[in-house]
């Protein structure tokens, strides 16, 4: 049952980041590897956190950094076809705005863009309905 209070806030606002972290990639294939793995090994690969840890954050830091850079680039590609002018002006202006937001905006303010902001992204592919439960490695 649903308490008062919460009838009366809006639904985007009941959603929280885990729309926005939904929207990051947890596809149904992870998903269910993810479970199938723990329901077969359980806590038997937990000593290998220890290592796989500081290699995950070091590929996850050089990951994001190209990333950000291409993003950056194909907003000021956009630009430059729809205003003109050169694209490097428009990839530092967009690496400073953006700069700029994240550190004088607090996360509580612009969360509610980032929830609109899930919407427009395509619908799945189909490459979520293509995965079978047998392409998930057995143990065997």
């Amino acid at each position: 049952m649903i308490p008062r209070e919460q009838e009366r806030v809006p639904l985007l606002k009941r959603l929280g980041p885990g729309l926005i972290t939904g929207a990051a990639d947890d596809d149904p294939s992870g998903i269910a590897t993810y479970s199938r793995t723990g329901a077969q090994y359980g806590y038997g690969l937990l000593w290998s956190v220890l290592l796989t840890t500081p290699l995950v954050i070091g590929i996850q830091i050089f990951a994001n950094t190209i990333n950000i850079a291409a993003d950056l680039g194909a907003m000021g590609n956009a630009l430059q076809m729809l205003a003109g002018g050169v694209s490097e002006i428009y990839i530092v202006f967009f690496a400073l705005l953006s700069l700029t937001l994240q550190i004088f905006v607090p996360f509580p303010r612009y969360a509610p863009l980032l929830k609109w902001m899930t919407l427009a992204l395509p619908p799945p592919s189909s490459a979520w309905r293509s995965t079978s439960p047998t392409s998930i490695p057995s143990r065997r």
